[in-house]
């Protein structure tokens, strides 16, 4: 009877991530023109190395646009998007993407700016 044994070497630094689920985060309900935004995506579980992405509308975000209200802060296990001052045409789907190994997960917000607030103008007769 012959017996085969199998070996896999693993290097200390991977790590088995069993899934990988992204906590929602929300935008400020009702943003006006002029003010900054920033929410952050992070994940549930206690996973290192995650790869963040940012989207707008399907777009790539990168945090390098000449658009210098658009910010990108990321860490490890950590990604803050920062908005600001923001104008009616950052409304939008927002969406965070995490990639850890072969897992991966997404998460899309709407952003919705509200105009400047103009006060009433006074009729005088």
């Amino acid at each position: 009877m012959f017996q085969c044994l199998f070996f896999v070497y693993v290097p200390p630094d991977i790590q088995a991530v069993r899934s990988l689920r992204l906590h929602p985060f929300v935008f400020p309900e009702r943003p006006v023109v002029g003010t900054q935004v920033s929410v952050t995506c992070t994940t549930v579980e206690a996973v290192q190395n995650v790869n963040f992405r940012w989207f707008k509308n399907g777009r790539p975000l990168t945090g390098t646009e000449r658009d210098t209200r658009v910010r990108l802060r990321t860490f490890p296990d950590v990604s803050t998007l920062v908005i600001g001052p923001i104008k009616e045409d950052d409304s939008g789907n927002y969406t965070c993407t995490g990639t850890a190994g072969l897992k991966s997960d997404s998460y899309t917000q709407t952003l919705r700016v509200l105009g400047e607030f103009r006060p009433p103008l006074r009729m005088t007769s």
